[in-house]
């Protein structure tokens, strides 16, 4: 079933100038949601609380209160489909997620509704998210515990989870081997000198202390 976009599915016009000829012309099951068309040509996905609340059938008429509900309800649906769908593919944090989807056209209050229950349900947690990036990160570039909390923080982490995280997954043996691989790297580049390497090994938020033992030179 393709996707509706949360715009066209709802009608630019006025709903009020419309109640007096607004009635049910369809309904329809399509996979997990109650498909509902009115007489204007819109239609909307409606949960199976608001379809046992309204008890549509046929023909019925609706209010502009209730297509105004219809469209909102629409809208979460829609927004909850396509957050579940990114987090899917990958964990996002609150920010990031949020992000996405204002991006695809949601409305703040729809997003802030659809985050809240994701996060009740365990959907969406950033400190897990948190954990597995900083995790990601020291697997596929390497970076000291500044570096990494920073990143973080970019992301929408809190700075004490960040720094929580960043201590409990970061113990100085990982922060080590990861400045080995920094350092190697380094120094396999064209015309590198010391100073690229401290500059570059600084740059990832390795301290100096770091930056000699993997050397094994007293670096200045």
């Amino acid at each position: 079933m393709k996707e509706r976009s949360t715009v066209d599915a709802v009608p630019e016009e006025d709903s009020s100038s419309q109640s007096v000829n607004l009635f049910i012309t369809g309904i329809c099951t399509k996979g997990a949601f109650t498909e509902v068309s009115i007489s204007t040509g819109a239609s909307f996905f409606i949960s199976d609380g608001d379809y046992l609340r309204y008890s549509f059938a046929k023909g019925d008429s609706i209010s502009a209160d209730v297509l105004e509900q219809l469209e909102r309800g629409h809208r979460v649906i829609m927004c909850r489909k396509k957050a579940l769908d990114l987090l899917s593919l990958s964990e996002h944090s609150a920010v990031t997620l949020s992000t996405k989807l204002r991006r695809r056209g949601f409305d703040a209050d729809v997003i802030r509704l659809v985050l809240a229950d994701l996060e009740e349900k365990k959907y969406l947690d950033d400190r897990r998210f948190a954990w597995m990036w900083v995790n990601s990160r020291l697997k596929k570039n390497p970076s000291g515990r500044s570096v990494l909390v920073a990143g973080l923080r970019a992301k929408g982490i809190s700075a004490s989870d960040a720094e929580n995280i960043v201590a409990e997954v970061v113990d100085d043996e990982t922060l080590l081997k990861g400045a080995v691989k920094v350092f190697e790297k380094l120094s396999k580049k064209k015309n590198v000198t010391q100073e690229k390497i401290i500059s570059g090994m600084l740059q990832k938020g390795y301290p100096m202390s770091i930056i000699r033992k993997v050397s094994g030179k007293e670096l200045t």
